[in-house]
C-alpha cells in the first residue's frame, strides 16, 4: 500500500464520503447551471418540436394521470380505439426515472412543465455522472473526470437529441463499458459482468430499442475481442458472458417481452410508402437515408454540419482526445474505447461504408435500428473518456507540440470557414468562428503551462471552461423561447387552445369517440385531454386496425366515433352541433353504432378484416363461430366502469347473444361474466365479442398481458440478483 492509499484508508468515513460525493455534486452543479434556460428561467423550452410536442408530451400527460391514480399505463384507450401502451416501447412505460416524473404532483391536473425541465437535466446529469464514474475506474483524475463527463453529457447526441426515450437508453453506455473494463483486466470478472448486463437491461428499459441495440452492438464485439484475444476461445471467458446475458434478457424484460408481444401483431412506419411488419425487414434504402454523410467528419469540429446525428464534440474535447489516446496508446482501455469511437462512427456513415452493409446483413434484429447516424453515441462514448486521458496528459511535457498543432489546426479551421462562406453566398452560421477562436485559445492555455506560468489545476480548469464554452453554443442553441415572435412555428400553441371544445365534449354523455382532423389538430388530442380518438401521432399501430380501412365512413360507425373534429363536415348526414372560437366544429355522426350492443348471427369469412354488411344484426369472425340463439329480442346495455386498463357493463338479451364492445381487440385483454371466466373473440376485423347466455350479466374486462406479468417477474429478478451481487461483492472487499 502506497502512502497515498494509507494516507486515504485513515480517514473517517464521513470525510471519505465527502470526497466521494464532491465531484458528482460539483458535476450536478455544472449541469444545472449549464441548462440555465429551463432551470433558471421560465422563458424557454426543449419540447417545442413535432414529435415531443405531438407524441412524447400527450404520452407523458396521460401517463402521469394513469400514474396520479396509482394505476399503471399498460393500455391507451385514447388513441386508435385503444392500443397497447407499454408494447409500444417509446412511451417508457417501464423505466423508473419515468416513474418520478409521473408521480410527481399535478398543476390542476396538468403536468409541470418545471418538474419536466429538472426531468431532462437528470438525464443528462446521469449521463454525465455515469460518464464520470468510468473516467474514475480508469484512475482518471477528478477535474479530468468531469471535464469528461461535460463532454459526454452536453456534445454530440446527449447534446443534440431531445427525444427522452432516446437519452434515457444512451445514458447507459458509459456503464456498460466501465464494467466490461473490469471483466477484461480481471476484476471480480462475474460481479462485473452481471452489471454490465444490468446496466444494459436498464438501456432496454428506457423506452426506444435503437440506442440499446447500438450498444448491444458495440458489447457484443467487446465480449469477441475478450474471448479470443488470446488467438484462441477463452472457455473460462465465455463462461463470463453468461451473468451477463442473463442479467440483461431478466432485467429488461419488462419492456422487451411485451414489445416483442406487440411488434409481432403490429405495423411500423420506417421511411417508406408501406408500414412493415415484425417479420419485415427494414429496407437498406431507409438506412442509407438516415445515414451521416461525410460532412460528419468536419461536424465534428464544427456545429451543425452533421447529416441526422450530431457528430460535434468540439476542438477541445477532439484535440485532447487525440491527445490523450497518443500519450496512452498502450494502455488496453485506451485502445478499447478509441476502437468503440471509431466502429461507432464508422457505423454511422452507414451506407458509406461497406461494414456496415455487412453487418445489416447478417446481424440477426440490426436492421430493426434504422438510423445508422444515431451510432454516434458510440463515438461520444469512446471520445469523452479519452478527452480524460488528454487532460490528465497535459502535465507531461511531452505534450509541448500540441499547442503548435492547436495554431496550425486553427488556421486550417479559419480557412475552412472562409470556404464555407464563399461557397454558400449568404450569411455564415457564426457559430462555425468558434472552432478556430477555441483552438487558438487552448494553443494559448498549453502554452503558459508549458512555460510554468500556471499550474496544472488552473490548465484543467481552463480546459474545463473552453469546454462549456464551445458546448454552450450547441446544446440549448435552438431551445424555443416563448417570446421569440420570429419563430416560423411553435408546436406547442395549439395544446391550450380549442379549450371551449374540450369543454363541450365534457358534458357530453360518455362513453364517445371522436375522429380528429389531423391537419387543424396535429398534436395526439386524445392523450392531452383525455378524449377517445380514433385516430393520432404514433410510429406503429396494431395490423388488425391498418386492416380495417381505418377512415373509411363504415368502420368509423362500426368503431362507433360518435363526433367530427372538423372545419366543415366530410359526410352529408353530419349534424353540426358546436363551433369553438378557432372556428374548428363539432358534427355528430348520426349513423354511429353504439359502444356496445349484442347480436345473435355470426358469419365465418375469409378474410380477417371484413366488415360485416348488417353490424347491428350480424357479426362476422375470421375462423368457426360459436353457436348463438336466434330470438325475437330488445337487447340492453349499459356502462357501470371505464378506465384504460378496466371496463364493466350490464348487458341483458332473452337469448344466447354476442356482445360487441367497440374497443381494439388485442392479446392480453381478459373477461369475466359474472366473475367467471369468458373467451374474448376478435369479431368483425378488430373489435372484441364475449358470448353471453340469457339474461341480465355482469361483464368485465381488464387489461393485463402474459408479457408483462412475466416482464415484471423477471425484472424485479435481475433486479435482486444485482442488488444481491453488489451487496456480496461490497462485504467481500
Amino acid at each position: 500500500m502506497t502512502v497515498a492509499e494509507k494516507h486515504h484508508s485513515g480517514r473517517s468515513w464521513p470525510v471519505r464520503t465527502a470526497q466521494a460525493l464532491a465531484g458528482p455534486a460539483l458535476l450536478f452543479l455544472i449541469v444545472s447551471l449549464f441548462f440555465w434556460k429551463i432551470t433558471l428561467t421560465d422563458e424557454y423550452t426543449w419540447m417545442d418540436s413535432p414529435d415531443l410536442a405531438n407524441q412524447v408530451l400527450p404520452w407523458y400527460q396521460f401517463e402521469a394521470g394513469e400514474w396520479r391514480q396509482w394505476r399503471i399505463p399498460l393500455w391507451d384507450p385514447y388513441l386508435w380505439n385503444g392500443q397497447p401502451l407499454i408494447g409500444q416501447a417509446q412511451p417508457g412505460v417501464a423505466y423508473p426515472l419515468n416513474w418520478l416524473l409521473f408521480r410527481a404532483p399535478l398543476r390542476e391536473g396538468w403536468i409541470r412543465q418545471s418538474y419536466l425541465n429538472w426531468y431532462f437535466v437528470l438525464i443528462h446529469f446521469m449521463a454525465a455522472w455515469f460518464c464520470y464514474c468510468l473516467c474514475r475506474d480508469l484512475k482518471r483524475s477528478k477535474i479530468a473526470s468531469i471535464v469528461a463527463g461535460c463532454c459526454f453529457g452536453f456534445a454530440g447526441f446527449m447534446g443534440s437529441n431531445d427525444w427522452p426515450q432516446m437519452l434515457n437508453g444512451a445514458v447507459w453506455a458509459p456503464l456498460v463499458f466501465m464494467f466490461l473494463l473490469r471483466v477484461g483486466r480481471g476484476a471480480t470478472p462475474f460481479a462485473n459482468s452481471a452489471f454490465a448486463g444490468a446496466s444494459l437491461g436498464m438501456a432496454w428499459l428506457s423506452g426506444h430499442h435503437q440506442i440499446p441495440i447500438f450498444i448491444s452492438l458495440a458489447a457484443a464485439f467487446f465480449w469477441l475481442y475478450l474471448i479470443l484475444r488470446n488467438r484462441r476461445i477463452d472457455w473460462r471467458m465465455a463462461s463470463l458472458a453468461v451473468p451477463f446475458a442473463m442479467l440483461l434478457f431478466s432485467v429488461s424484460a419488462l419492456q422487451t417481452l411485451p414489445a416483442h408481444e406487440y411488434g409481432s401483431l403490429a405495423k411500423r412506419w420506417v421511411g417508406v410508402e408501406d408500414p412493415i411488419g415484425w417479420n419485415d425487414k427494414v429496407p437498406y434504402l431507409v438506412h442509407n437515408q438516415y445515414s451521416s454523410g461525410p460532412l460528419s467528419v468536419l461536424g465534428i469540429l464544427f456545429p451543425a454540419l452533421s447529416r441526422g446525428s450530431e457528430s460535434y464534440a468540439g476542438i477541445v474535447a477532439f484535440s485532447l482526445a487525440l491527445a490523450g489516446f497518443f500519450a496512452c496508446r498502450k494502455q488496453i482501455a485506451v485502445q478499447v474505447l478509441a476502437a468503440i469511437a471509431v466502429g461507432g462512427f464508422l457505423y454511422a456513415l452507414g451506407g458509406k461504408v461497406v461494414e456496415q452493409g455487412i453487418l445489416y446483413a447478417i446481424v440477426p434484429m440490426l436492421e430493426k435500428a434504422r438510423n445508422p447516424s444515431m451510432a454516434l453515441l458510440l463515438f461520444h462514448t469512446g471520445l469523452a473518456p479519452l478527452l480524460a486521458f488528454g487532460v490528465d496528459a497535459i502535465e507531461v511535457r511531452g505534450m509541448k507540440p500540441l499547442r503548435w498543432l492547436l495554431v496550425g489546426g486553427a488556421t486550417a479551421l479559419y480557412m475552412i470557414v472562409m470556404g464555407f462562406a464563399m461557397a454558400q453566398k449568404h450569411d455564415l452560421d457564426d457559430r462555425l468562428v468558434f472552432a478556430p477562436f477555441v483552438a487558438l485559445l487552448l494553443a494559448g492555455l498549453m502554452y503558459l503551462w508549458s512555460r510554468g506560468e500556471t499550474s496544472a489545476r488552473l490548465a484543467k480548469l481552463g480546459i474545463l471552461a473552453l469546454l462549456l464554452l464551445e458546448l454552450g453554443n450547441f446544446t440549448t442553441f435552438n431551445y424555443a423561447g416563448k417570446f421569440d415572435k420570429g419563430r416560423t412555428v411553435h408546436f406547442l400553441a395549439g395544446h391550450s387552445s380549442n379549450s371551449d371544445i374540450v369543454d363541450y365534449l365534457q358534458t357530453v354523455e360518455r362513453p364517445f369517440r371522436v375522429l380528429v382532423d389531423v391537419k387543424e389538430l396535429p398534436f395526439n388530442f386524445g392523450d392531452w385531454h383525455g378524449i377517445e380518438t380514433t385516430n393520432g401521432y404514433l410510429a406503429s399501430l396494431t395490423e388488425n386496425m391498418q386492416e380495417m380501412g381505418i377512415y373509411d365512413a363504415p368502420t368509423r360507425d362500426l368503431f362507433a366515433v360518435n363526433y367530427d373534429l372538423r372545419k366543415a363536415p366530410d359526410r352529408p348526414e353530419q349534424i353540426e352541433v358546436f363551433t369553438g372560437r378557432s372556428g374548428l366544429k363539432v358534427f355528430k355522426n348520426s349513423s354511429a353504432m353504439p359502444r356496445a350492443w349484442i347480436v345473435h348471427k355470426m358469419q365465418k369469412v375469409d378474410r380477417k378484416a371484413e366488415r360485416p354488411q348488417e353490424p347491428k344484426r350480424v357479426a362476422t369472425i375470421f375462423g368457426a363461430p360459436p353457436k348463438l340463439a336466434e330470438c325475437p329480442d330488445d337487447p340492453h346495455t349499459q356502462w357501470t366502469s371505464r378506465t384504460a386498463t378496466r371496463i364493466a357493463l350490464t348487458a341483458q338479451t332473452s337469448c344466447k347473444g354476442l356482445l360487441v364492445i367497440a374497443d381494439t381487440y388485442f392479446p392480453g385483454w381478459r373477461a369475466t361474466v359474472d366473475g367467471a371466466p369468458a373467451e374474448i373473440l376478435e369479431v368483425n376485423g378488430a373489435l372484441r365479442g364475449v358470448v353471453i347466455e340469457a339474461g341480465i350479466h355482469k361483464v368485465e374486462m381488464h387489461y393485463l398481458p402474459k408479457s408483462v406479468i412475466a416482464g415484471a417477474m423477471l425484472t424485479a429478478m435481475g433486479w435482486l440478483a444485482t442488488l444481491f451481487i453488489f451487496v456480496r461483492k461490497t462485504r467481500k472487499a
